[in-house]
This record gives structure tokens, sequence and C-alpha cells, in this order.
């Protein structure tokens, strides 16, 4: 059986919420190769984020747009995904481990 070559881009805009570091951990998780996927994350708070482990990953892009709004924001995020159909997701949303195994 040979293996689909799929490409996945994850754009999560946020103003600095607590659920960040839930969400990016949430997409890191997944099981892809490295290759298969990247995470953009969109500052718009326009001051910096803490530091976190997932902002080290290779797989993670982040991105500042110092507080232009929400639609500059997940624009700036479509923008720079390599995947022509990037999810734009919202930070405090998270999809439960196996919800999507019937898809």
């Amino acid at each position: 059986m040979s293996r689909l070559n799929v490409f996945s881009s994850t754009v999560i805009p946020t103003v600095g919420r607590s659920t960040l570091r839930r969400a990016v951990c949430s997409v890191l998780d997944q099981a892809f190769t490295v290759a298969d996927f990247e995470v953009i994350v969109v500052n718009d708070s326009g001051r910096p984020l803490p530091d976190d482990n997932w902002q080290h990953s290779e797989r993670v892009q982040l991105i500042n747009t110092n507080r232009r709004e929400r639609s500059v924001a997940r624009n700036t995020g479509a923008a720079l995904a390599k995947d022509t159909k990037s999810d734009p997701q919202v930070t405090d949303h998270r999809r439960p481990m196996g919800e999507n195994q019937h898809l």
C-alpha cells in the first residue's frame, strides 16, 4: 500500500490566551512526521509571548502582527502556509483524541 503525500498547515491566531500552549501542543502531538505538517502561530497581542517549549519546535513558525486584528492575523498565517488549504484554529478549541477516527 502506498503512502499518500499529504501536508497540512495549521494557523493559530492568538492574542496571548492561556489556552495557546494546549492548542499548539495538541497539533504537535499528532501522529505525523516532521515533513507532514507545520504550525503557524500568529501573535496579535502586541507583546512578546512568554517563552515555552513549543516555540522551539522546528514545526512551529511564530509571527507577530502587532494588534492588527483577527482577520489580519488569520490572513497573514494563511498567506505563509505551505498548504493552500490551511486550517485556522481558535486557541480555545481542542478536538478530543480519536474524535475524527471515523473520517
